[in-house]
């Protein structure tokens, strides 16, 4: 009865728990969670203003991970959380992602023995590889 309850919580906890995917639509950056499209307003503003280029996303989309260069500076990374918000990760926002492990994980070129991970809760070290 336990176990039934605890998988039932789980079950629970795991469906409230939006799952949201970054996505980019005619130029636009866009969060994808429960069939809406909620808009990454500054990305986006900074797109439109052509204060941003080489905006990228990791694993699919998967990862809230998103990477852009200013005018006349170099790319760096953000995280983006499951409302839309962007955040700056430092001091890995410098970092090269040098490969997505899986869908979920990547590693940074700057320390290749650990994977990372960025939800739309925040930032973790995942494991070493």
């Amino acid at each position: 009865m336990k176990s039934a309850l605890t998988l039932i919580s789980l079950l629970i906890v795991l469906k409230s728990t939006a799952f949201a995917k970054v996505v980019i639509i005619d130029d636009k950056v866009y969060l994808r969670k429960d069939g809406q499209q909620i808009p990454v307003f500054m990305v986006n503003e900074m797109i439109e203003k052509e204060k941003v280029n080489k905006v990228n996303l990791f694993g699919e989309g998967r990862i809230h991970l998103i990477s852009f260069a200013s005018k006349g500076e170099n790319e760096k990374l953000y995280s983006i959380d499951d409302k839309g918000y962007i955040y700056s990760i430092e001091p890995f926002s410098k970092y090269k992602v040098n490969k997505v492990v899986d869908k979920e994980s990547f590693v940074f070129q700057e320390v290749p023995k650990k994977r990372f991970r960025v939800t739309e809760k925040g930032f973790f070290i995942s494991d070493y590889l």
